[in-house]
């Protein structure tokens, strides 16, 4: 399922979505969000994060992961083990490679503290090709900010 949201969040929709997704207890909740925009994106996530209580984490996928498995390695512990970020709402921008990523050790990895992140993980990325959606391993609700033309 799809929702698309307007860029301007309607108050309140952060309680709404959760008490609906969590209704069987989750401790976390992933969304791929899809926005042509990294502005609007950063704009949305922050005021998501805000109707949470929660801090905003944010980091680029190319900066986090690259070919070296020790860098890649040391930045995702960052991201994810530093005390503030624990229960942070992290948003990770140019997730379109991850998404279609097939068995990458790190896009893995990331993708097994991304399962244990105690709050929200935002997974940006630009919208698909129309009628065309990546498949993505990952349980997740997609959200678009973007509306479709009509």
């Amino acid at each position: 399922m799809v929702w698309h949201v307007s860029a301007e969040l309607a108050k309140g929709i952060r309680a709404q979505w959760t008490s609906a997704w969590c209704a069987e207890e989750e401790t976390s909740v992933l969304l791929i969000a899809r926005c042509a925009s990294g502005w609007k994106l950063r704009r949305w996530a922050g005021r998501f994060a805000r109707q949470s209580g929660q801090r905003l984490a944010v980091a680029r996928l190319p900066v986090l992961v690259d070919d070296f498995w020790t860098e890649s390695d040391r930045r995702i512990n960052r991201l994810f083990g530093t005390p503030a970020n624990r229960e942070a709402v992290i948003l990770i921008h140019d997730a379109d490679g991850f998404l279609a990523a097939a068995d990458d050790p790190c896009y893995a990895y990331l993708r097994s503290r991304i399962e244990a992140h105690r709050g929200t993980v935002i997974l940006g990325a630009r919208p698909p090709a129309t009628g065309t959606r990546p498949p993505s391993a990952l349980a997740a609700r997609e959200i678009e900010l973007d509306r479709p033309s009509a």
